[in-house]
């Protein structure tokens, strides 16, 4: 089974933003010397081609990862989107970085730990797609799916870093003296885990992962297809279970 990163992306802009003198000689939105304000605004567009599949933004707050260049060292800045009442399918991201940075990259979502979210200066992009996953059921797509770009000018293009299983679902859990949706388990060698992603030639690459497990839970009841990231490649033994529950909670079978 080869499975290749499905071809996603968000429109982006950049807009820098400025420090302006008030009457009274107060700043607003003062910016510490040396650095400057950003302000990304991002449209998400649909992801896989299914019409219920257009992802949003979280109205929690959003993380998105931007990579600048100073001098020979990448450092990566953090990108924030506060909290709304709606889920956009665009919103605004705004981070602060050095005067003197040459922005890169970008990736989604941010984390601190490089194992999670890196890039190096040659566009090699470092990601974990974990092996606990929860599905938001807006969508039907597992949360957090991995993306990146590389920052052109003002515009930003991201695409998918993973590949995705479309699971359906075959029993309806709207009727709860039915057999209810649990969890999707899949198991394959390199499946799940950290992971680069190599941009530099016509086409990107992606190594194997560390993990050979994926276990996906819904946070409420969901009927129908079910979208979960993995990491592209080629599977030989590649296992899938769909486990539900009686109404009662108590294990009912496995598919």
């Amino acid at each position: 089974t080869k499975l290749f990163a499905a071809m996603s992306s968000l429109a982006a802009i950049f807009a820098v933003s400025c420090v302006k003198e008030t009457p009274n000689g107060v700043e607003e939105n003062p910016v510490e010397p040396g650095f400057k304000t950003i302000t990304l605004t991002a449209g998400v567009q649909t992801k896989m081609n299914s019409a219920d599949n257009v992802l949003r933004w979280n109205t929690g707050k959003e993380q998105l990862a931007v990579f600048g260049q100073i001098g020979d060292s990448m450092v990566k800045y953090l990108f924030t989107k506060p909290s709304g009442a709606t889920t956009p399918t665009s919103a605004s991201f705004t981070g602060t970085v050095s005067e003197n940075t040459v922005l890169k990259y970008a990736a989604y979502p941010y984390a601190e730990e490089d194992e999670k979210c890196n890039c190096s200066s040659d566009g090699v992009f470092t990601f974990k797609i974990d092996q606990g996953q929860i599905f938001n059921v807006a969508n039907s797509v597992s949360a957090y799916p991995p993306l990146y770009s590389e920052i052109d000018g003002q515009s930003v293009t991201m695409k998918s870093a993973c590949a995705y299983l479309r699971i359906m679902l075959p029993y309806d859990n709207s009727n709860s003296s039915l057999a209810i949706f649990k969890s999707v388990e899949i198991n394959s060698k390199g499946i799940s885990g950290t992971f680069t992603l190599d941009c530099t030639g016509a086409a990107p690459v992606a190594s194997a992962g560390d993990g050979t497990k994926i276990l996906c839970t819904p946070k409420n009841s969901k009927s129908g297809a079910l979208y979960v990231p993995v990491i592209p490649g080629t599977y030989d033994d590649i296992t899938i279970t769909v486990n539900y529950t009686d109404a009662c909670g108590y294990p009912a079978f496995s598919k």
